[in-house]
């Protein structure tokens, strides 16, 4: 019992200092805030602006699409900077160390911060399950570290001309709003965009490369509203296409019929009926399958490597259906001698079809994957 009673007396004696420890923070927080304006920057009234500094975390990828050319990614993106209006007084002897820090979750709403916005975003969320998911904290120097879990739906130009088999660079470009570089600077943290899960999902149509490449801009305003450089920092996603899919259904299974449409060239000339049907059914299963994989584009004005291939390979039926007609009937007076050069014709094209489509192949591949 006198050990069970010691165990409540310390329990009891914790939570009064804890509940001490807490209110002395809170009054501390308070009377940083007593004459704190909001509506100034942190280097108001000096020459020097406020330098931010940006680290963002990438959660996940969440979906690349082609046909809206847009990019949609998970992150936690956090903001630094110092306003030394909210140094604790205990800090301010400049031979003291302070690593205290204070959680402003409260004061949110009464703090100075940056007027940011992201150029190329489509639309942005802040998770809020189960809770709001974010972050503000003060280190006792006057540092505050401002922390959210966004969702970002970014604009991704694409040049789709090497499709599928292409690299896609999409930028995340985040600017203040209102504040010239006189006023505020933005830079990247050391870490600058970091990935917290390396592992890659194998259904992803695209493959994160690392590392991500960050730099620092300026950009340039002239308008009625708002005319000067503004300090920005840009953050490049490169995504290389997983081939997978198209490799084992746009190439491989038209490949294939290709190599079908070749058979009528070992039937025989007077066939006629079997020709007819080998040749424009492959053609029209080509053409099925060519417009299905190119559904998933959106209507661009150029070619891209998958329509050069398709292309290619309808002109095999095509060229076929060519072949036929000149080694066909010409007349029935006339019959044996269009027998002869049809299967004539036949085997010489038995090389030189496969040769021409091995041909092609080599000059494809080295050009597009190169």
């Amino acid at each position: 019992k006198s050990d069970h009673s010691e165990a409540e007396d310390y329990e009891e004696e914790h939570h009064e200092d804890e509940t001490e420890h807490h209110e002395d923070h809170y009054e501390l927080i308070n009377s940083l805030f007593n004459n704190y304006d909001q509506s100034s920057s942190p280097t108001h009234g000096t020459k020097e602006p406020v330098a931010i500094s940006v680290n963002i975390q990438l959660i996940s990828v969440d979906d690349v699409s082609d046909a809206r050319m847009e990019l949609i990614i998970d992150t936690r993106m956090t903001l630094f900077w110092d306003d030394k209006r909210l140094m604790t007084p205990e800090c301010r002897d400049e031979n003291r160390d302070c690593d205290d820090h204070f959680d402003l979750k409260r004061r949110e709403q009464n703090l100075w911060k940056p007027d940011l916005y992201i150029l190329n975003s489509r639309s942005a969320r802040q998770h809020e399950q189960p809770l709001r998911n974010g972050m503000v904290y003060l280190v006792a120097q006057g540092r505050v570290i401002l922390s959210k879990r966004l969702t970002l739906t970014l604009r991704c130009p694409m040049n789709l001309v090497n499709y599928p088999l292409d690299t896609q660079s999409c930028p995340l470009i985040i600017c203040p709003y209102s504040l010239p570089d006189d006023e505020l600077t933005l830079q990247w943290t050391e870490n600058g965009v970091g990935i917290l899960d390396d592992s890659q999902d194998g259904q992803n149509k695209f493959h994160l490369l690392t590392p991500i490449i960050t730099r620092e801009m300026t950009l340039k305003y002239s308008a009625p509203d708002v005319t000067g450089s503004f300090s920005c920092v840009n953050a490049t996603f490169s995504l290389k296409r997983q081939n997978g899919y198209h490799m084992g259904y746009s190439y491989t299974i038209t490949s294939f019929i290709v190599i079908v449409s070749w058979i009528g060239f070992w039937l025989p000339v007077t066939a006629v009926p079997a020709r007819v049907t080998l040749g424009v059914t492959t053609l029209l299963t080509l053409l099925t399958t060519g417009n299905f994989v190119r559904s998933s584009l959106p209507p661009i004005s150029y070619v891209t490597a998958i329509d050069v291939w398709v292309r290619r390979v309808t002109d095999h039926p095509l060229a076929y259906e060519v072949c036929r007609v000149c080694g066909g009937h010409r007349s029935t007076h006339r019959r044996q001698e269009a027998e002869e050069t049809g299967l004539c014709l036949d085997r010489k094209n038995r090389i030189i079809f496969p040769l021409f489509f091995l041909v092609f192949n080599i000059s494809y591949w080295t050009f597009y994957l190169t």
